[in-house]
């Protein structure tokens, strides 16, 4: 690794809600050694022994769970329960680093080094690709920073260049060999906001006009999973001096939760990369061409942990079965299973959120994650695919959402148990902004 580039946190990878991330592994046999000393250190009578080595074992954080992992398949009940304990506190950190958006964070040095390795460094230990289109092999760039994001080391080397510039998608940073220009952004811990124009929709004939609302986007550290994410506005005007906060509200505009809402699955191999949802469209001056103050706070809900509230099992998997628990219901309308060829329709009825607006949501309740397991507890990987023409009728117990599952099950599995799981843990990160001059584009 270049002296220029240090990663102040364990790299970014995936948070996986059930089994953790996978580090790579380091063929390091001192670093084995000890680790291997203190997993038999979990064995020892020694109560004191044994917690010591637990604290050191979870010091260690993700390096060490190849080898945990490995030790799981000796000893007794007792002992693999104890570093079953381990490894999950160590995988909660790393997720609750990663929902903070520390795992990310790295230092740049002061000596002059030349830019593609600075970049080719930054991409190496933060795990976001960096596709760096423009700046020449001989250029180079002497930037000093300690604890900053990626998003903000980009930044500065790009800024002490001069000539070149940068933009985040959701496949990564990308440099371009441009004159250097502050993009419209602004950071906060492992996030960035991008509010790149506000949207001014050409009203239909003979219809009223639509309101503005903004296309913006928040970044993070790979394997991020959000439960909700949004944007509010202490000051808002455009060109023509309107005051967008006071301008005439449009019928409808506000945004409403509803209904039972999957989380994505969490992807390593690329930044946490969502629109915010904008929750006004307020309605500027007819001649305006864009949003001349834009100040806020955009909020980011990054979920760390899951819980099962819902559950059918066993012999009660059959068309009509139904159970519920806190304001969610599940009920499987269809079930059938025939040669091995599973067909569900189920219905998701969330009665938590019925009439409420997104500024007022109550997280975590909305979003969650259906899992369908084997007799062995083992994810069958049936993926669930949302009903768009389905209606709720009455009696649905609230908002309620109708999901399909087809699969084939393989001849050795069956299916034993449809789980929902929802959020339990939820780091909140807030990133203000104040930008100037957002453009207005017409769809």
């Amino acid at each position: 690794m270049s002296p220029s580039v240090r990663i102040l946190a364990l790299c970014a990878s995936a948070l996986l809600l059930a089994a953790g991330p996978r580090p790579r592994q380091e063929p390091d046999p001192e670093f084995a050694k000890k680790v291997g000393l203190l997993v038999d250190q979990v064995k020892s009578s020694d109560s004191a022994a044994r917690k010591k080595a637990d604290e050191e074992l979870v010091k260690i954080g993700i390096r060490a769970l190849p080898i945990l992992r490995a030790a799981l398949a000796g000893g007794d009940a007792d002992f693999k329960s104890r570093l079953d304990a381990v490894i999950g506190k160590i995988e909660h950190n790393h997720r609750l680093a990663a929902a903070q958006g520390k795992t990310i964070l790295v230092r740049l040095g002061a000596e002059e080094s030349l830019v593609t390795r600075l970049l080719t460094d930054l991409q190496k230990e933060t795990g976001i690709p960096i596709e760096n289109r423009s700046p020449p092999s001989y250029a180079t760039a002497a930037v000093a920073a300690e604890g900053v994001s990626l998003w903000d080391a980009v930044d500065r080397i790009c800024k002490a260049h001069g000539q070149i510039t940068w933009d985040v998608s959701r496949w990564g940073v990308v440099v371009r060999g441009e004159m250097y220009a502050p993009p419209p952004v602004a950071m906060n811990s492992g996030y960035a906001v991008l509010i790149r124009e506000f949207v001014r929709p050409t009203p239909a004939p003979n219809k009223p006009p639509v309101g503005l609302q903004s296309e913006a986007y928040v970044a993070g550290p790979p394997g991020v999973v959000t439960s909700a994410a949004y944007v509010t506005y202490d000051a808002l005007t455009d060109d023509r001096g309107t005051d967008l906060l006071k301008s005439p509200g449009l019928p409808g505009s506000a945004v409403v939760m509803k209904g039972f809402n999957l989380l994505p699955e969490p992807d390593a191999r690329y930044p946490m990369y969502v629109q915010l949802v904008d929750l006004a469209a307020p309605a500027p001056s007819a001649l305006s061409t864009r949003v001349k103050t834009c100040k806020g706070v955009a909020t980011v809900r990054a979920v760390v942990d899951l819980k099962k509230t819902v559950e059918i099992r066993g012999p009660s998997l059959k068309k009509g079965a139904k159970a519920s628990a806190a304001g969610l219901g599940i009920r499987l309308e269809q079930f059938d299973l025939a040669s091995g060829r599973l067909k569900i329709e189920m219905d998701i009825a969330e009665s938590r959120t019925s009439g409420k607006k997104e500024k007022n949501l109550p997280y975590p309740s909305s979003v969650g994650k259906v899992v369908l397991r084997d007799a062995d507890g083992r994810d069958l990987a049936l993926g669930l695919v949302p009903d768009l023409t389905w209606t709720p009728g009455k009696g649905s117990g609230g908002e309620a959402t109708r999901y399909r599952v087809e699969g084939n099950l393989k001849a050795d599995l069956v299916l034993a148990a449809i789980e929902v799981w929802e959020p339990s843990e939820v780091e909140e990160i807030k990133i203000p902004f104040d930008l100037k001059d957002i453009p207005f584009r017409r769809r």
